[in-house]
């Protein structure tokens, strides 16, 4: 729920990035946070059109796709699914909630594989093919349930996934639009109903060029170059920033004074985590298994907030 607190505690935020990033050059500011975020950043945004109508605003794709995969989980839920998974993955270990949602895409697309597997034994297929092989399979109640709440949601994450890895914005939009019908089922109306408003801003609303910027593949990000290994603004800052901040202010945040000190000194120690990663990459991989082993623990205890 958004409060008075939150909306007065980052619109000097807000403020703050608009005002840096411009005075780098920055025309239009894209912000990729979290859905808790979003929502309270589009609040902001909506109150002062005026002030901040530079700022262009995008729901971060790697928490779009957790709660897509918890979306099926929960629209599955009875079915049996939880119980296969759970003896090919030694237990569900937040699978079926999408948290582990790196877990989670393998678990759904080896189950929609055995699924299909008849379907796939004579050889490949086109997708005419397989559209209509869904279609007759549809016409028994349980395969209408298999097919419009495991495999085709499972697909269409699938599809969002590669909109990522390839840069490909067009991708992206259709993934997220034929996914909102999932999102209210399941009952995550945060993201059913500012995904829904994504939408139409991004095709009433939003500036021509910031529509180019997006459209040429600028909204990923990548850790070094090359082809199929972009993941999306908020993953990449979770593997960063995130990542190298963790921690950092445990014990401090009594005093404002160690609180001011360590935000200052941020960009300058991440820096040098960076620089560190990439002279010992071995030690930084394990630091990074660790940390994402320690994630799925945490998660694993909380419940789904949708």
């Amino acid at each position: 729920m958004l409060t008075m607190a939150l909306l007065v505690q980052y619109f000097p935020l807000m403020n703050y990035m608009q005002r840096s990033l411009k005075n780098m050059g920055m025309k239009y500011i894209h912000l990729c946070p979290d859905m808790q975020l979003y929502m309270v950043a589009s609040q902001i945004k909506w109150n002062s059109m005026k002030w901040f109508k530079d700022i262009i605003l995008r729901p971060g794709v790697m928490h779009i796709i957790m709660s897509a995969c918890g979306a099926i989980g929960k629209l599955n839920k009875g079915s049996g699914v939880g119980v296969l998974i759970s003896a090919s993955f030694g237990g569900l270990n937040g699978i079926m909630s999408g948290k582990s949602w790196v877990r989670s895409m393998r678990a759904f697309r080896m189950t929609s594989t055995a699924l299909l597997s008849n379907f796939f034994s004579s050889g490949r297929k086109t997708n005419e093919e397989l559209e209509s092989y869904l279609e007759r399979s549809r016409s028994h109640p349980t395969g209408k349930h298999w097919v419009d709440n495991f495999i085709i949601p499972t697909l269409l994450v699938h599809h969002l996934l590669r909109a990522e890895r390839e840069g490909d914005f067009a991708l992206q939009l259709i993934a997220i639009d034929r996914l909102l019908p999932y999102f209210f089922a399941a009952g995550h109306f945060h993201y059913a109903r500012y995904l829904t408003q994504y939408l139409l801003e991004v095709t009433h609303l939003m500036p021509a060029e910031a529509k180019e910027e997006l459209a040429s593949g600028s909204f990923v990000c990548r850790h070094h170059a090359g082809v199929w290994n972009s993941v999306s603004a908020d993953q990449f800052g979770e593997q960063t920033a995130v990542r190298y901040g963790k921690g950092g202010l445990k014990g401090v945040t009594l005093s404002p004074e160690s609180v001011r000190e360590w935000i200052d000194s941020f960009p300058i120690t991440s820096y040098i985590t960076a620089t560190m990663d990439v002279i010992y990459p071995d030690t930084a991989k394990n630091k990074r298994d660790n940390d994402d082993d320690d994630d799925d623990d945490d998660d694993d205890d909380d419940d789904d907030d949708d």
